[in-house]
């Protein structure tokens, strides 16, 4: 910045020319947040955001934090809702991360959302994204056992 005077004769010379910065602040959304599943990686979810506009500072790193949904395929699993909040930090610009999200559970929704942080601290929240982890392979069957019914041949097959 520099200043200059005006009269009805002109404009007059130049001050000297100062430089100045604003102060850090947290940072602004991260935008253009997706979460989806990894083909052939049960348990795992990739996420992609873009560069928060504005800044307010330098971006030092982001957190992505996680949580299962609250509607499950299957009500029995001790997820929900109230389960532990998973954070992933991802240092530096990187703009997207591949990871476990917490219960190492195939065939699982998650809702996440990503922060980008400044030395100020975290930054404002992006939107929620959903994904669900992929199906994996069924375990073997146990216990389970043959009975033969009275009245009716008995045949196994191999």
């Amino acid at each position: 910045c520099y200043v200059t005077a005006n009269t009805s004769m002109g404009e007059g010379k130049t001050s000297v020319t100062l430089t100045a910065r604003t102060v850090e602040a947290v940072s602004s959304s991260p935008i253009n947040f997706t979460l989806s599943s990894v083909t052939g990686s049960p348990t795992m979810l990739h996420a992609n955001w873009s560069i928060p506009i504005p800044r307010n500072g330098i971006i030092t790193g982001y957190s992505v934090y996680c949580n299962t949904s609250a509607s499950q395929p299957y009500p029995e699993q001790n997820i929900g809702p109230n389960a532990p909040m998973v954070k992933l930090v991802v240092n530096g610009t990187t703009l997207g991360a591949k990871f476990t999200p917490g219960q190492n559970m195939p065939y699982t929704q998650y809702d996440c959302y990503v922060t980008a942080n400044t030395s100020v601290g975290k930054g404002l929240p992006s939107v929620i994204a959903t994904a669900r982890t992929v199906e994996d392979f069924p375990s073997s069957p146990q216990n389970f056992s043959l009975s033969p019914v009275v009245g009716y041949p008995t045949q196994l097959f191999s």
